[in-house]
């Protein structure tokens, strides 16, 4: 897949397709790995000590 580099202030960024998005889960955190001269992104896991547990309703 191809991808445009764009202007993002005095930074440069990609924009990922809401395809993409939804297929790997990814919200607001990558991780960027550099690696044998490869870019790689990942969706950042969160930690399971971070996860909100389920809400119980009682009746």
């Amino acid at each position: 897949m191809e991808v445009q580099v764009i202007n993002n202030g005095n930074s440069k960024g990609i924009r990922l397709p809401k395809s993409i998005l939804e297929q790997y889960n990814i919200s607001d955190v990558l991780e960027l790995i550099l690696e044998k001269g490869r870019i790689i992104l990942k969706p950042k896991s969160t930690p399971r000590w971070c996860e909100r547990p389920a809400r119980t309703h009682k009746q």
